[in-house]
C-alpha cells in the first residue's frame, strides 16, 4: 500500500512535537544566564557558539527548565530583534525591555536614550 503525499506530510507534522511556549519565568531565567559574564564573553568572541548555547542551556536546567540549545538560541534571538523594533519605533527601550538592554551588541544601542534602569544595568556591566 502506497501513501500519497498529502499523508505523508500528515504523519510527518504529527511527529513534530512544537514545545511549550516559553514562560515568563523561563525568559527572566534566559536572560539572566545569557548575561552572566562568561556567556556574554564566549558569545562576543567566536561566531561559531553552539558551544555556547549548550552552556546557555545546561543554564536553564540548573535553574529547573527543559529547553535544549536550539530552543534558547531561537528564544534570544526574538528577544534581540524584539528589542531592535521596539527600540526602533519608540527611540526609548520600555521598561521590560530594560534586563535586555545591556546583552545586546552595542551597535544597536545609544547610551543617551536608553532609560534609567537600563543605563544603569549597561555601565555596571561594560
Amino acid at each position: 500500500m502506497q501513501s500519497s503525499s498529502a499523508e505523508v506530510t500528515m504523519m510527518e507534522s504529527q511527529n513534530r512535537k512544537r514545545a511549550p511556549a516559553w514562560t515568563e519565568r523561563e525568559v527572566q531565567d534566559l536572560i539572566a544566564v545569557w548575561g552572566e559574564e562568561s556567556v556574554l564573553s564566549e558569545l562576543r568572541s567566536s561566531f561559531r557558539n553552539a558551544k555556547t548555547f549548550v552552556k546557555i542551556s545546561q543554564g536553564m536546567k540548573n535553574r529547573g527548565h527543559n529547553r535544549d540549545p536550539k530552543q534558547c538560541r531561537m528564544k534570544l534571538k526574538e528577544l534581540r530583534q524584539a528589542y531592535q523594533k521596539t527600540r526602533g519605533a519608540n527611540g526609548r527601550s520600555r521598561h521590560f525591555l530594560a534586563p535586555i538592554a545591556p546583552l545586546v551588541p552595542v551597535p544597536f544601542l545609544s547610551h543617551s536614550s536608553l532609560d534609567a534602569a537600563g543605563a544603569r544595568e549597561f555601565s555596571s556591566t561594560a
